[in-house]
């Protein structure tokens, strides 16, 4: 990874078994919004269809509006 300039938010368990630095966030971040984006060739695809649903509402209930 010291090569990659993503930033990931990754549970702290999973970091501690990789080469990842932590940072600790000073106060709440910023809301954001949550799109899901689908190559046409998945339209009709029950199981992406599936997984989009469920982003959403995961989304829904962290973020309110």
């Amino acid at each position: 990874m010291s090569v990659n300039d993503v930033a990931a938010c990754i549970p702290s368990a999973i970091a501690a078994l990789g080469d990842f630095r932590v940072l600790e966030l000073a106060g709440a971040p910023q809301p954001f919004k949550v799109v899901v984006g689908r190559h046409r060739k998945s339209q009709g695809n029950l199981a992406i269809e599936w997984l989009a649903e469920v982003i959403k509402s995961v989304s829904d209930l962290a973020m309110p509006k």
